[in-house]
């Protein structure tokens, strides 16, 4: 059976929050899960919001256009498998949300061993 590992990330609406990491290292083979969960703490609803996860040199994940109404939030799950001919080392992860009328980024790395 496969470890899952996961890593949680945390969009605020102003702004890039809390990021977390499950685990430090991500072994090759293994199905890496990311949990987002977007808040929006204005008074009015926020719509169109798309996040992307850039894993820079392996693979960028896109979520689907939802909308996040006003004073709440909306968690969704990314599930990637890191391919086992991926080379092993430290790679930066641009995490994005954005709308027509906003966008902030956040940078993470991951090491794969």
């Amino acid at each position: 059976m496969k470890k899952m590992l996961i890593f949680f990330i945390m969009v605020i609406l102003v702004g890039l929050g809390q990021i977390r990491f499950l685990d430090d290292y991500f072994r090759l083979g293994q199905e890496l899960e990311m949990h987002i969960n977007v808040v929006n703490d204005k008074p009015y609803d926020v719509d169109d919001v798309r996040v992307k996860v850039d894993i820079l040199g392996l693979t960028q994940l896109t979520s689907h256009n939802f909308d996040v109404d006003d004073n709440s939030n909306y968690g969704f799950f990314f599930h990637w498998i890191i391919p086992y001919n991926s080379k092993k080392g430290e790679y930066l992860v641009r995490i994005t949300a954005s709308n027509d009328d906003f966008k902030d980024i956040k940078y993470r790395y991951i090491t794969i061993v």
